[in-house]
């Protein structure tokens, strides 16, 4: 099962993420895949 995160933020380039379970963030390379509803 996919870790599913909340954009928290964003600022130009960079895309701030949180995630609910901070025990299993995903590894530093992994894609981020955004759905929009």
């Amino acid at each position: 099962m996919p870790n599913v995160g909340k954009i928290a933020q964003i600022i130009g380039p960079v895309v701030d993420v949180s995630f609910a379970d901070e025990a299993h963030l995903p590894k530093i390379f992994d894609a981020l895949e955004i759905i929009k509803d």
